[in-house]
């Protein structure tokens, strides 16, 4: 009899265990998720400034640049599908 009461505590005492250790996981791949999206903010932010500082000076040549961006993303979408369609 007391060696099921002992089994118990001890039962109960990783499971108490258990729980904490998810809890601090749990926390740190939340901090790790929000730093994560505040360095990407950090990077959109950065991106927009130097594109729109960019799009007041040369209009043309930002159009002719996205033009030949959006051909190539093209392409490789295509090579894509030509590759999984064997």
């Amino acid at each position: 009899m007391t060696t099921s009461k002992t089994l118990d505590s001890v039962d109960k005492s990783v499971d108490i265990f258990m729980k904490a250790w998810r809890c601090y996981e749990m926390g740190k791949n939340t901090a790790n998720v929000a730093r994560g999206v505040g360095m990407g903010l950090a990077a959109g932010v950065a991106a927009g400034l130097i594109g729109s500082q960019f799009m007041k000076t040369n209009k043309k040549q930002m159009k002719k640049r996205t033009n030949k961006a959006m051909d190539a993303v093209g392409n490789i979408v295509d090579n894509v599908q030509y590759m999984f369609k064997g």
